[in-house]
């Protein structure tokens, strides 16, 4: 794969992330918390931050219960509930974090007009 020097120097991360939360949902220009929510992005990096936060809860909050072997349903729909909790909070973080990005990155760019020239200044 050859890759220019335009290319190298023409190369803007921001932009991807742009394209990427555009295809996010059908509204292209403001896609809704709910539909950022279920980006594969936002969702992966949930998932393993409920894996490894959820299973130290799980350990310091049941450990005992587990090492004796008392592990029953209840404590099973409570382990459940302890990994869902690091999910939820990386989830609303994300979303908030890449809808904020989001309004910060409109709220930089000035209007500009034909040619690249501001129209208010």
């Amino acid at each position: 794969m050859n890759i220019s020097r335009s290319q190298i120097e023409s190369y803007n991360p921001s932009r991807k992330i742009e394209t990427n939360l555009a295809a996010v949902s059908m509204n292209s220009s403001n896609p809704s918390l709910i539909a950022l929510a279920f980006h594969w992005s936002v969702v992966r990096r949930a998932l393993i931050m409920a894996v490894v936060v959820g299973l130290v809860l799980v350990t310091i909050n049941h450990g005992m219960c587990i090492y004796k072997g008392h592990f029953g349903w209840i404590c099973g729909i409570q382990s459940a509930l302890t990994v869902l909790v690091p999910y939820t909070v990386s989830t609303i973080s994300s979303v908030l974090a890449i809808a904020e990005g989001k309004k910060r990155v409109s709220i930089r760019k000035p209007p500009t007009g034909p040619g690249g020239i501001n129209p208010s200044a």
